[in-house]
């Protein structure tokens, strides 16, 4: 099942993180010049006072993560539901004869 999300990501918390610990191993500069992060999102299972049921948090590398430890990042509220499934399709019978009705 697909999970639809509205998120909001505290810009200002990267920031921070990447000014205390510029090597942090969540972040990677690509071959083209731009930087990304890997970000672990999640559903909770109760949702908080503001209604959020969705978190984020960087993604450190499995063999850094405890020295790393966690940063949230942002929350935010599932929205919508699953694609639906298509409809199975009809099924015409075929008829084998060649005498037409007219």
């Amino acid at each position: 099942m697909a999970l639809f999300a509205n998120v909001s990501i505290d810009l200002t918390k990267f920031k921070e993180l990447l000014q205390a610990n510029p090597n942090h191993s969540a972040f990677t500069k690509h071959a083209n010049g731009r930087m990304y992060v890997n970000i672990t999102i999640w559903e909770n299972d109760e949702v908080d006072k503001f209604g959020n049921n969705v978190s984020l948090q960087v993604n450190s590398k499995k063999e850094q993560r405890d020295a790393e430890g966690k940063h949230y990042v942002g929350n935010g509220k599932k929205s919508g539901s699953a694609p639906q499934q298509a409809a199975a399709p009809v099924q015409v019978p075929v008829t084998t004869s060649t005498e037409l009705p007219f």
